[in-house]
């Protein structure tokens, strides 16, 4: 399912892109928290990905998305 969503992604908005900020494993457990924006020049989301493996497979994911505020209220970026 995974690779079906990448490879439409990558159809539907070739500029798309995810940067990793931080990545966490513990045991059976990955967590990324990403920047992703679908050209260039847009806001784009923070987004956190959870998932738990199983023989090198997802078997379990969660996520959420924000969209990034063009400016922030402490001077701190989210992503």
């Amino acid at each position: 399912g995974l690779r079906d969503l990448v490879d439409r992604l990558k159809d539907q908005f070739p500029l798309n892109r995810g940067e990793i900020k931080r990545a966490f494993v513990d045991r059976d457990l990955v967590v990324l928290h990403l920047r992703v924006r679908r050209t260039p020049e847009a806001q784009g989301w923070c987004v956190f990905e959870m998932m738990r493996l199983e023989d090198d497979k997802v078997v379990e994911h969660w996520d959420t998305f924000q969209t990034v505020p063009t400016s922030s209220a402490n001077g701190h970026p989210m992503c």
